[in-house]
């Protein structure tokens, strides 16, 4: 389960990173603003990246900071957990969506340490439908430049408020958070997918 959220993260975690949009007083294309701050997330982790690497602690501090808020976690938890959502009390939601959120924080910060230089691209969205919508999809093409190869990425997100926040990604088509669910759904019960990702978080994989 952790290793691959690591390997997708290792595509797109520096992409996602930055992905919420602030509002203006009329909607701003998101794919202009999403492009803008990754690309200084891009130019801010370059800058640190043996100061990030020699502290887990500041690369900790920088995912909470940067990342996360900018993740719808609550639609995230409840998608990852699918049926099993519906059926919780809110004790268990809550506890899930703790659990949940450290996990990916942990992901994310082992994908940033390993993610090589790259370049990422988002395709401009056709017609101005999205200045009346509630969630968007938008494409784009993550490049290595080592090795010059080339995955397609989808980050699908949701207007909250003032702000457009990540709920699912995808690498080559494959959802993330359909990834989750299908693992957890092999789990008899809520409970019992809540004692695995601690183990997790704990490092007992």
């Amino acid at each position: 389960m952790y290793k691959q959220l690591v390997k997708f993260g290792l595509l797109v975690v520096c992409a996602i990173g930055l992905t919420s949009v602030a509002l203006a007083d009329t909607v701003q294309n998101p794919v202009v603003e999403v492009q803008s701050l990754v690309d200084t997330m891009q130019k801010d982790v370059a800058s640190q990246k043996a100061s990030l690497q020699n502290n887990p602690d500041q690369m900790y501090q920088l995912v909470q900071k940067i990342l996360m808020p900018a993740m719808a976690v609550n639609r995230m938890s409840a998608n990852a957990l699918g049926p099993k959502w519906r059926t919780a009390t809110k004790a268990q939601q809550q506890e899930f969506i703790q659990q949940f959120s450290l996990m990916l924080t942990r992901a994310y910060v082992s994908a940033l340490l390993k993610v090589n230089d790259y370049t990422i691209v988002i395709n401009p969205l056709r017609g101005n439908n999205w200045q009346q919508a509630n969630t968007v999809a938008l494409p784009g093409v993550i490049t290595n430049k080592g090795n010059g190869q080339s995955s397609t990425v989808t980050y699908y997100m949701v207007r909250q408020g003032d702000n457009w926040k990540v709920y699912d990604f995808a690498v080559e088509g494959v959802s993330i958070m359909q990834n989750f669910q299908a693992q957890l759904q092999s789990f008899p019960t809520i409970d019992a997918v809540i004692a695995r990702i601690k183990q997790v978080n704990a490092g007992k994989v």
